[in-house]
C-alpha cells in the first residue's frame, strides 16, 4: 500500500509490528473531532514471537480489507495502520466524532457478519483523539 511503512521493534523483549500511514491524506486533514477506533483480532497461526505466519498475514490482509470496506459503507475514515504483538493484531483507524454512531454500529456487526472468523474478532473501541496522540505516537516510530 502505498504512504505505509512497516517495522518490527523491539517492546518487553517481544517483536511488534507496526504498518502505519506515514503519508500525509487530505481526508485526515478534514476529519472532524477525530475518533481513533481499534478492532483487535486474534492470530490464529502465529511464530512463536507471537507474530503472524506467512498464511495467517495473508488471511489478516484479507480480513482487513473486507473490515475496512464495511467500516468505509458507513462513514469516511483514515486508516492509521494495523499493529501485531504477542498474538494480536490490531486494526487502527480514525473517523469524525459526528461519525461515531455509524462506524460503531458497523464494528458492532461485525461478529455476526464474519460467522466464519468466530473466536478471531476479539473486541473493539473507539474514543476521542482530538489531538491524534495516536498517530503521532506510531508515526515517530515509522
Amino acid at each position: 500500500m502505498d504512504g505505509f511503512v512497516t517495522r518490527v521493534v523491539q517492546v518487553d523483549g517481544n517483536p511488534f509490528q507496526l504498518v502505519i500511514n506515514a503519508a500525509d491524506d487530505e481526508l485526515a486533514a478534514r476529519l472532524v473531532d477525530p475518533w481513533i477506533w481499534t478492532i483487535t483480532m486474534k492470530l490464529r497461526d502465529a511464530t512463536w514471537e507471537g507474530l503472524a505466519s506467512e498464511q495467517e498475514e495473508l488471511a489478516l490482509r484479507a480480513l482487513t480489507d473486507r473490515l475496512l470496506a464495511d467500516v468505509r459503507a458507513a462513514a469516511p475514515i483514515w486508516v492509521l495502520g494495523t499493529t501485531t504483538y504477542r498474538g494480536q493484531h490490531e486494526l487502527m483507524f480514525y473517523a469524525s466524532a459526528d461519525e461515531k454512531l455509524a462506524v460503531g454500529g458497523a464494528v458492532a456487526e461485525m461478529k455476526d457478519l464474519y460467522e466464519e472468523e468466530e473466536g478471531r474478532l476479539a473486541g473493539f473501541k473507539g474514543r476521542p483523539d482530538p489531538s491524534w496522540s495516536v498517530r503521532s505516537t506510531y508515526s515517530g516510530v515509522a
